[in-house]
């Protein structure tokens, strides 16, 4: 087994985003152990940095921010991340298969989190009824932290959003810590006809 890691344009994406956030933003930066800030800043775009890195900082802003303004720090991630050249490959080949739709875009996440993580469990995306199920399964009990889910939920409501729908998602992660599984239930309303698609 291997050290769980982040790919390094996660994290300075997350770290901009951070900074962007404003004041407890950078609250939460300053307040991060300068060894994980400098193991996230030293890393390339392609290369892997230690997940207690950008666990531990997002940790900190979801405890000085709350989950409300955390959810939307990892959506406006989510929402430009699609625009570095690192992902543009995987957003232009979901469009291509799928289509410019929500549910389009939220199936491409399986594969995304199969480039950016290592150790992190599998993410799986399965059609649910008027909507889409994302499930995180076999995730090690060292990344069982409670902003993960967190994360993913978020990355749930942007997709869809950039899909063009009004994101309506719940999450489960009851048990999450003591069984490394959770799920996000995505479902949305056309922005322009305010009708429940898939």
């Amino acid at each position: 087994m291997g050290v769980p890691s982040f790919r390094g344009i996660v994290c300075h994406g997350g770290l901009a985003t951070m900074r962007a956030a404003g004041p407890l933003g950078l609250r939460a930066i300053a307040e991060l152990d300068p060894s994980h800030l400098d193991r996230i800043e030293r890393t390339s775009k392609l290369g892997w940095v230690p997940a207690e890195c950008l666990h531990a900082l997002n940790l900190k802003y979801f405890a000085l921010a709350g989950e409300q303004d955390y959810l939307a720090l990892w959506r406006d991630y989510t929402a430009g991340s699609h625009q570095e050249s690192f992902f543009q490959g995987l957003y232009a080949s979901a469009l291509r298969i799928f289509g410019r739709t929500p549910v389009g875009l939220v199936r491409w996440m399986g594969r995304a989190w199969e480039v950016t993580t290592r150790e992190h469990g599998q993410v799986v995306v399965e059609d649910d009824g008027d909507g889409v199920r994302v499930r995180l399964l076999g995730c090690p009990p060292a990344v069982r932290v409670p902003t993960l889910p967190l994360t993913m939920q978020a990355t749930v409501q942007a997709l869809i959003a950039l899909g063009g729908g009004v994101p309506q998602v719940e999450l489960d992660a009851d048990g999450f810590e003591r069984t490394g599984a959770c799920a996000i239930a995505g479902r949305w309303l056309l922005a322009e006809h305010g009708a429940t698609v898939r």
